[in-house]
């Protein structure tokens, strides 16, 4: 009974991931939409029937995703069949929420990861760097554009300037890697969730924003990744170099994380309008002092733990 139960479920599932997939292949726009919803069957496969038979139905939508889009739907199945399999096991285990956010994002990285190394050694295709080069070649041609038309173009707009940004951003490819990640996650998890709900299959409870807490090991972390920078000199372009800015980079993202949640933390507690952080934020974003004086504040909130402070000043 068990086992007509599971085929049975999973047919009807797998068609509905066919349907999704011929969208997101041969529908233009609409496949934008799609793509939302194509880890939604492996979700509920593997939160009813597991982790194991999970790994059948996968076997299975790949051959599926063969006929239906040759080679070229592999990596799409690939890609959300293994996110929907991770965000499967964690509702079905009940992990928490910050487990599922950070095993989802580490699964589409390395899944993003591993289908860029295969277009390198096998296709002989460097997307990312293509992609750089063809965009910084019409950012400057774009300058040249406006000159030649006797428009203005502001000073710091130089061809070395230009240059010299999208070669940080290259640089910059692995934290950029797992930030879009994050957020693709984020969004894909927002449109899943609202549907799991109503199969009686709740995401993990969410924690406010103002609650988030990193721990503290990470400020010894940052300090010792930026005395490497600082005082032990690497060439640019190497691995080592790549390794040290990205993980400078990370650590500052988290701890502008960690500065914004402060800021509604203190907002909530002092009963301060919810307008308020919400424009300090914005703030923070547009204006380097502003993201300075928000990163700072969340290594003195880790550090020196102020949200006791501010309870206790409370009490």
């Amino acid at each position: 009974m068990n086992n007509t139960r599971r085929l049975t479920e999973g047919a009807v599932l797998l068609a509905i991931f066919s349907v999704l997939l011929l969208i997101f292949l041969y529908v233009p726009y609409i496949s934008v939409i799609s793509m939302f919803f194509l880890p939604l069957p492996f979700i509920i496969f593997t939160v009813k029937f597991g982790f194991k038979n999970s790994a059948v139905f996968g076997v299975a939508s790949l051959f599926i995703s063969f006929i239906i889009g040759s080679l070229l739907a592999i990596p799409v199945t690939l890609l959300y069949g293994s996110l929907g399999m991770v965000v499967g096991y964690a509702i079905r285990e009940k992990k928490g929420r910050f487990f599922l956010y950070i095993s989802s994002t580490l699964t589409v990285s390395i899944g993003l990861l591993l289908q860029y190394i295969v277009s390198i050694l096998f296709l002989d295709v460097n997307v990312i760097e293509e992609t750089f080069e063809v965009t910084k070649q019409s950012f400057i041609r774009s300058m040249e554009i406006l000159q030649a038309f006797g428009q203005q173009v502001p000073a710091e707009f130089t061809e070395e300037n230009i240059v010299t940004v999208f070669d940080m951003l290259k640089t910059l490819f692995p934290s950029l890697l797992v930030v879009s990640s994050f957020i693709a996650v984020y969004l894909i998890l927002l449109v899943c969730g609202t549907i799991l709900k109503r199969f009686k299959m709740p995401l993990p409870e969410r924690i406010p924003f103002r609650e988030w807490k990193l721990p503290r090991s990470l400020i010894w972390y940052y300090v010792g990744v930026t005395l490497i920078s600082f005082f032990v000199p690497f060439e640019t372009g190497t691995f080592t170099n790549m390794a040290i800015v990205n993980l400078v980079f990370m650590l500052q993202v988290l701890f502008t994380i960690q500065g914004l949640s402060f800021v509604f933390f203190f907002a909530y507690n002092k009963r301060i309008a919810k307008a308020v952080p919400v424009i300090v934020a914005i703030f923070a974003m547009l204006t380097p002092i502003g993201l300075l004086l928000i990163r700072l504040l969340g290594i003195i909130d880790i550090g020196f733990d102020l949200r006791q402070r501010v309870n206790q000043s409370k009490s």
